[in-house]
């Protein structure tokens, strides 16, 4: 069985050393059918920036108002545990994103917050979207005038609310499809 989880994080920063994720947003797919959508929100430990704050638009006062990182941690395992069997080293997720690396560092970085070093127990390969549209402009088969998440969601007519980790995923998952679609010859 093939087992997708589409991620993507908001973060207090840039930097998953010294910011955090607020939140996760996900899709997970078992053999390409949609099972489940992810949508957790956290309260922040440390300091957020006031860039982070601009980019996606939620407020200190908000984020206070989220349930303790723990709480998230757990839900979020319990989640996961629900498809993976963490001790099979053959039952993973492919992890599915777009600059997947920036979220994969982050959610590293909250798990070891949590005491929890094992992250990658339940994630495999990751496929980074961004790498793809990278590719097709370079092939002159996307004309965008940059590789923000928003510009080829337009350029593909798919709706998105920039900076939203559910619909950023939501967004980069029909990018992806597309892109499995050019690649099969059939777009």
């Amino acid at each position: 069985m093939k087992k997708v989880i589409y991620l993507d994080t908001e973060t207090t920063g840039l930097s998953h050393v010294t910011h955090e994720v607020i939140s996760i947003g996900g899709i997970i797919e078992l053999d390409d059918v949609v099972v489940q959508e992810i949508e957790l929100y956290m309260r922040p430990d440390f300091p957020v920036s006031k860039k982070s704050i601009e980019t996606h638009g939620i407020t200190i006062e908000q984020m206070m108002l989220y349930p303790p990182r723990r709480d998230i941690y757990h839900m979020f395992i319990e989640i996961l545990n629900g498809y993976i069997d963490r001790y099979d080293p053959n039952d993973k997720f492919t992890v599915i994103g777009y600059n997947i690396k920036f979220d994969m560092d982050h959610l590293g970085s909250f798990f070891i917050s949590q005491n929890d070093i094992y992250m990658r127990s339940w994630f495999g390969e990751d496929i980074d979207v961004l790498g793809i549209a990278r590719y097709y402009r370079y092939m002159d088969k996307l004309k965008v005038d940059n590789l923000k998440l928003s510009s080829v969601a337009e350029h593909f007519a798919i709706e998105l609310t920039a900076h939203n980790a559910l619909s950023d995923i939501r967004a980069t998952r029909q990018i992806f499809k597309r892109f499995c679609g050019i690649l099969r010859g059939a777009v």
